[in-house]
């Protein structure tokens, strides 16, 4: 009977042997099932946030189009009211400005040139958008037409 309860003794030593090692893995797989979980959380985040960023490219190409479209409408609402687009260099020099403002100067006094740059949003000639050049110049002539006339 002595050889049975040996026997018995180290089957039970195995079994509690093998328990603890089934005990280990758990908590070995637990922690591995939580780690697997937590990267996948992860991995769902930044699918979502890579799904909003197509979806907001997607969307501002889909405004640009739309944004195209009703530029070419208007566009082409204008050129039927006989409207042409404007040239894209500017039509006066910087050099017809400076000999406009010369003769204004003379015609009238500095202040009328000052006041002129200041209601094109500059201090000097060369503060001037060349776009405003033609529109300065107009504006120079008309007041140098008004002083000879009073």
């Amino acid at each position: 009977m002595k050889e049975q309860d040996i026997t018995l003794s180290q089957e039970l030593q195995v079994l509690t042997e093998l328990l603890d090692t089934v005990g280990q893995q758990q908590e070995t797989l637990a922690l591995q099932f939580k780690l697997l979980t937590g990267a996948l959380d992860r991995l769902k985040s930044k699918m979502s946030q890579s799904v909003a960023k197509v979806q907001g490219k997607q969307q501002v190409q889909e405004s640009k189009q739309e944004a195209t479209k009703k530029l070419d409408e208007v566009k082409t609402k204008l050129e039927d009211k006989g409207f042409e687009e404007q040239a894209k260099e500017p039509s006066a020099t910087k050099e017809e400005v400076k000999n406009a403002f010369a003769e204004l100067k003379e015609t009238l006094d500095i202040t009328a040139v000052k006041g002129i740059l200041k209601e094109f949003g500059a201090s000097k000639v060369s503060d001037l958008e060349p776009f405003d050049y033609e529109a300065v110049i107009k504006k120079a002539k008309e007041l140098c037409q008004e002083a000879t006339q009073d």
